[in-house]
């Protein structure tokens, strides 16, 4: 059976955070570079406690394995302290009795995304709604950004996007081995990252941040399935994606277009610990808030984990798209989606040689947001992931009913405001170059 053993012994951040400052202070005397260089410091930390902590637990489990003479590959998630591995049905009761073994869940199969093209006469629309332009005009395009998407690939002969890829030998990740290189047989990973980075080389401004750079991990395969194991070791692979704790090559923000199977109005914590991770190393995390409007109550999961920023849809004239989903959100009932963006007849890129496609859906919604953010991270080097997100959410011009609400969230993306939020809240010490 393909299983995931989750083991007891978690990272204790608190712990971690109370020796974080004066680490930093023996490395850094220099308090400007202390600040720069703290999140960095945060994640190596992280990573050297969370990697030996599942050696030990690997160890633990070929221990028990060999005893019982057998023997499995196993795929350490260190990130999660838990072991991915296919193990014969009759050894899986007397591992659940193992001390420190917390969990055995099934490493199961979902979906993947599915793009709903559409016939369009709008142009371009979407991005002047969000007052992207404007911080283009002051000089904010996403450089020195690095926005990565968890999706079904890009096609990087697009020439659009492939100039905008990192590039390193590590900034492409296919957990299953098919692809070697930047790949889609699907379109949706390629169509969602159009809209984050994409230029104008065909004539067409497309993406939010043009001027930012991307990395991805295509967690669909290319039958478009994914296996749990095979995303948590993305998320992995986002905290330290060369493996080398001396370069600092995390992304900024990370965009999942996609939700669980049968998630509806559920409160599924499959990848909440990656979540907090990733936000503990300051990296801002989002995710699409799903499709399954008008109902009420019917936010996804992972969107409605309160530690990830939930977006949804409106269409050309700002009203909610009527397939977005509604709060309130399943896990803990709080205000579900946090924010609402373009999602309707969008133009985006297309895998070659399609060149270009209308789409629609919160997973061209949620982009936008991300892009967003890499403009204010542009104009902001040293904004926190939480100051970017309360920027965003404190500054959405509100929609719909007065206040927030379970349509709207917390109202429309305003890239404007949130700038002047940021502007106003943290000054110039964070806008100071890298």
């Amino acid at each position: 059976m393909p299983i995931i053993v989750r083991f007891s012994d978690q990272l204790d951040i608190p712990a971690l955070n109370a020796t974080l400052e004066s680490e930093a202070r023996q490395k850094y005397a220099d308090p400007k570079q202390r600040k720069a260089k703290r999140s960095w410091l945060k994640r190596v930390m992280m990573i050297e406690k969370l990697q030996q902590n599942s050696k030990k637990t690997t160890r633990q489990l070929q221990d028990f394995l060999k005893s019982r003479g057998t023997h499995r590959k196993l795929k350490p998630l260190w990130a999660v302290n838990s072991i991915a591995a296919e193990l014969p049905a009759d050894l899986i009761g007397e591992l659940a009795a193992l001390q420190g073994v917390q969990q055995i869940t099934l490493d199961a199969k979902i979906q993947g995304p599915v793009t709903d093209t559409v016939s369009s006469t709008s142009n371009f629309w979407n991005l002047d709604a969000t007052h992207a332009p404007n911080l283009w005009k002051l000089g904010h395009t996403g450089q020195g950004v690095v926005v990565a998407s968890m999706d079904t690939g890009v096609d990087n002969t697009h020439p659009d996007l492939g100039p905008k890829w990192r590039g390193g030998a590590h900034d492409w990740f296919d957990p299953y081995g098919q692809e070697a290189a930047p790949a889609d047989v699907n379109g949706h990973g390629t169509q969602v990252m159009g809209l984050i980075v994409g230029g104008e080389s065909g004539g067409y401004r497309i993406g939010m941040a043009p001027d930012a750079q991307w990395i991805a991990a295509k967690i669909f395969d290319d039958s478009n399935r994914a296996t749990l194991s095979g995303i948590h070791a993305a998320y992995q692979w986002i905290l330290d994606p060369d493996g080398d704790l001396n370069t600092d090559d995390t992304p900024n923000i990370v965009n999942n277009s996609w939700d669980l199977d049968g998630s509806t109005n559920q409160c599924n914590q499959e990848f909440s610990q990656d979540i907090t991770l990733l936000k503990e190393a300051d990296i801002t995390v989002l995710f699409s808030g799903g499709n399954y409007g008008p109902t009420t109550a019917s936010s996804v999961s992972p969107a409605n984990n309160p530690a990830s920023v939930s977006v949804g849809a409106v269409d050309t004239s700002l009203a909610v798209d009527n397939s977005s989903s509604r709060g309130p959100g399943a896990c803990g009932g709080g205000i579900f989606p946090g924010i609402v963006a373009p999602g309707s007849e969008i133009m985006t890129t297309d895998r070659m040689p399609l060149f270009y496609n209308f789409v629609s859906g919160t997973s061209f919604a949620a982009v936008h947001v991300s892009g967003g953010m890499a403009l204010l991270k542009s104009a902001f080097p040293l904004a926190t992931a939480s100051q970017l997100e309360t920027a965003v959410i404190s500054s959405a011009a509100d929609l719909g009913s007065p206040g927030p609400d379970n349509t709207y969230g917390n109202g429309m993306l305003d890239v404007q405001a949130a700038y002047d939020w940021l502007e106003a809240n943290i000054g110039n010490d964070a806008a100071e170059a890298h």
